[in-house]
């Protein structure tokens, strides 16, 4: 999203439209093996899913973590944040 658009939309669109690039972003991210930079893009979308209320964007960068943390061999990490992932997604 350009910083431009930013002032033209509510604040909540807004947010959800960053968070879902910031997904998308770690998913590249660590498919080009930058990890690091991948959690913490996830962890910045996951928390402005949760400002702005969405369950199911929520439940979606969940999955990620979980995916990220059980592909690097974390199984303690991923298994409670995929729990976590299907908890946000009853919800929604």
């Amino acid at each position: 999203m350009e910083p431009e658009a930013r002032p033209m939309m509510l604040l909540d669109e807004a947010d959800r439209a960053l968070a879902e690039v910031l997904l998308g972003r770690s998913q590249c991210l660590y498919n080009m093996g930058r990890n690091a930079e991948a959690t913490s893009d996830a962890q910045r979308a996951l928390d402005l899913a949760h400002a702005v209320c969405d369950p199911r964007l929520e439940s979606q960068v969940l999955v990620e973590l979980g995916s990220q943390a059980r592909a690097r061999g974390d199984l303690a990490v991923a298994r409670p944040v995929i729990q976590q992932a299907l908890d946000r997604a009853e919800a929604a």
